[in-house]
């Protein structure tokens, strides 16, 4: 597959079969991690992350108003976004895209 297509956010061409910066034992050492994780849907509530519906603390976030920031605040709403399920799912989709594009 050789088509070009207009990348939007800077209006320049890119083709989509071009190799990403991330390498197969990159994407595999990420999976592992995803993997080894504690399983399950993570969620933040107040300045934690916690495992959904349950009692569990996965990471401790700020314990005092010091590290209470916009930025601490930001790093939460990611790694709660990014939980295992997640990554293994966006993963799971990478292989899956690049088969079909192998297959073309």
């Amino acid at each position: 597959m050789t088509e070009e297509t207009m990348c939007p956010a800077s209006n320049e061409y890119w083709r989509p079969n071009v190799p990403s910066k991330l390498t197969d034992a990159d994407l595999q050492r990420l999976r592992k991690t995803a993997e080894a994780a504690t399983p399950g849907a993570w969620e933040r509530h107040s300045w934690h992350i916690w495992l959904a519906n349950s009692c569990k603390r996965i990471v401790l976030g700020a314990t005092n108003s010091a590290g209470r920031t916009e930025e601490t605040s930001n790093n939460l709403n990611y790694i709660a976004a990014f939980d295992p399920p997640t990554a293994i799912a966006l993963l799971d989709r990478i292989a899956s895209l690049e088969a079909a594009l192998f297959r073309c």
